[in-house]
């Protein structure tokens, strides 16, 4: 995706990869990770659930 600076993928399943099934974009992506580190750093300060 970066290597060829797609700004959106086709997501298919094992079973039928030629069926789109949905798109993934680049923007989702970037958005998943930032909340991820950020879930990291503030852990320590959050309660345990």
């Amino acid at each position: 995706m970066a290597a060829r600076d797609l700004p959106q993928l086709p997501v298919v399943t094992r079973e039928h990869p030629r069926q789109v099934v949905g798109i993934i974009e680049k923007e989702h992506i970037a958005l998943a990770c930032n909340i991820a580190v950020t879930k990291d750093a503030l852990q320590p300060y959050l309660p345990n659930s």
